[in-house]
């Protein structure tokens, strides 16, 4: 019997909701919509929450219902994902590119639907509740699409971070060159450097740990060029002199740990781990003669 009761209230809210829409009062339409999904949740309903929630101004509601219905009847994902494009639509002209409504709305059309084109919807999203690997495959869909040079500097750097973050940076460092030819605003051109002082110190100190030493200096001195005073850029140039060390290169390894002990805007524990490599060198032997070259 609770379960025909239950039953009879999913009903009675679906009619009610159903006359408030018919009337266009969307907005209790919606409670009323949501209270039958609450009794006895069905796809169809959510159809009608999503279709309530974009009259009545509610893209995040609307995003929440079209996602639902498309996850609870795969015979309507097309038409989930056309409600997902209007609640995407909305959380734009309600608010302002990269908005949660937006961003919400085009990751729930990627996992609906992987291979459904974005366009601009994807430019205008601001990927903040995408995960990293979901932006990366996003974000060159975006980039296409974006019509304004700065946006597509912005997207090349977001681009960028999201490869280093998925330990991509053999890949990251080839677009944050690219960002960097590209960019004039000089903070566009911060991140792009700090991005990319980041990526080349962990393929130097990766080349370290192989021996490969003549890579591992090229990476290294890159991110020492790239980002010289940041502190990716100063751990690099204190890579680089063990390197130097290592090749039987002390004056080299001398070189560079001077430039960074010397250096006002480095962090202070970087000097003076640049100060300790320094002293160390008066207390060593050649390299491979007994002693440690490095503390």
């Amino acid at each position: 019997m609770a379960m025909v009761g239950c039953g009879g209230a999913a009903a009675d809210h679906d009619r009610l909701g159903d006359r408030h829409y018919r009337e266009g009062r969307y907005a209790p339409a919606l409670a009323e919509y949501r209270a039958a999904q609450r009794t006895t949740p069905r796809p169809e309903v959510w159809a009608k929450v999503g279709a309530a929630a974009l009259r009545a101004g509610d893209a995040m509601a609307a995003v929440e219902a079209f996602e639902r219905l498309g996850a609870g009847d795969p015979a309507r994902v097309a038409e989930a994902a056309r409600g997902l494009e209007r609640a995407a639509r909305l959380g734009m002209a309600r608010g302002q590119p990269g908005s949660p409504a937006v961003t919400a709305a085009v990751m729930a059309l990627r996992r609906l639907t992987p291979d459904r084109p974005l366009g601009r919807l994807a430019a205008s999203s601001g990927l903040d509740g995408a995960s990293r690997r979901d932006a990366v495959r996003m974000l060159p869909a975006a980039i296409a699409a974006a019509g304004d040079h700065e946006d597509v500097d912005r997207l090349l750097i977001q681009y960028a971070n999201g490869l280093r973050a998925t330990t991509a940076c053999e890949s990251a460092v080839k677009i944050y060159r690219t960002a960097l030819r590209r960019v004039g605003k000089s903070e566009v051109r911060s991140d792009a450097r700090a991005g990319l002082a980041t990526c080349a110190l962990q393929l130097g100190l990766d080349a370290m740990s192989t021996q490969r030493l003549d890579a591992a200096e090229q990476w290294l001195a890159e991110a020492a060029a790239a980002d010289s005073t940041g502190a990716a850029g100063v751990q690099a140039r204190i890579a680089w002199g063990e390197v130097r060390l290592s090749q039987g290169d002390v004056l080299g390894a001398a070189i560079a740990w001077q430039a960074v002990a010397s250096m006002p805007a480095a962090p202070d524990s970087l000097r003076q781990v640049a100060t300790a490599r320094l002293n160390s060198l008066g207390q060593a032997g050649p390299p491979g003669g007994g002693k440690d070259t490095v503390p």
